[in-house]
């Protein structure tokens, strides 16, 4: 009975663990404003000198998503480094954020550096326009994106730049988007919570071991007459 109730705890954890998402954005730092969705993304449309970041959509992965880079490469990069792409599964918890520039300005323009501080850790970023339209499907539902436009993403020049943080929680950008140029990407944060699997494990190890040690004792309490 104490394992059966052991392992019953073990579904109800697991189910509460499913309802709970991925971190978000909770604040950013320098040339940066952390805002409601907008109703619209595409280029002009939520024009600021300054990074728009907002906070999309939270939920479990339907299937498996290939995002450009990995959330622990940790370091500074910009659009011509050698990126570690990374496959996140079906199932995996997450949270999405989109960080935007687009000033809408002729002429170079100079918008700085922003650090976005997250809630949980960073899991992967799409920075190339395919990706990007790729993982509209995880956007802001009442958000209209820009799929299909090609030049969205980081260019492949050295002047956009981001640096991962080695907490994993920080990310600082410090984009170009002279000339009506626009840049997106997309961040995918991590579940706050144990994931479901290993969670399950650790109960159900834990209820076997201590469903062991309750039939043992009960066994050699035993002292026949």
């Amino acid at each position: 009975m104490r394992i059966l109730a052991l392992v019953w705890a073990a579904v109800l954890l697991l189910s509460s663990a499913g309802s709970t998402f991925g971190g978000f954005a909770t604040s950013v730092t320098g040339n940066g404003v952390l805002v409601a969705p907008p109703a619209s993304v595409v280029p002009g449309a939520s024009s600021n000198s300054d990074y728009v970041v907002f906070n999309e959509r939270s939920g479990a992965l339907t299937s498996s998503v290939t995002l450009d880079e990995s959330g622990t490469d940790h370091g500074g990069h910009d659009g011509l480094s050698t990126f570690v792409p990374v496959t996140l599964p079906a199932g995996t918890l997450f949270g999405t954020t989109l960080v935007q520039l687009d000033p809408e300005q002729a002429g170079k323009v100079t918008s700085g550096a922003a650090v976005i501080h997250f809630s949980s850790k960073i899991l992967g970023i799409a920075l190339r326009s395919s990706t990007l339209d790729a993982t509209d499907v995880y956007g802001h539902p009442g958000t209209t994106y820009p799929t299909g436009n090609p030049i969205r993403g980081i260019e492949s020049t050295h002047d956009d730049k981001f640096t991962i943080a080695a907490n994993g929680l920080n990310l600082e950008v410090n984009f170009d988007a002279s000339n009506f140029d626009f840049d997106q990407i997309r961040v995918f944060t991590s579940s706050p919570v144990p994931e479901p699997a290993s969670l399950l494990t650790w109960l159900l190890s834990s209820g076997l071991a201590a469903g062991f040690v309750f039939v043992r004792h009960h066994r050699t309490s035993i002292v026949p007459s």
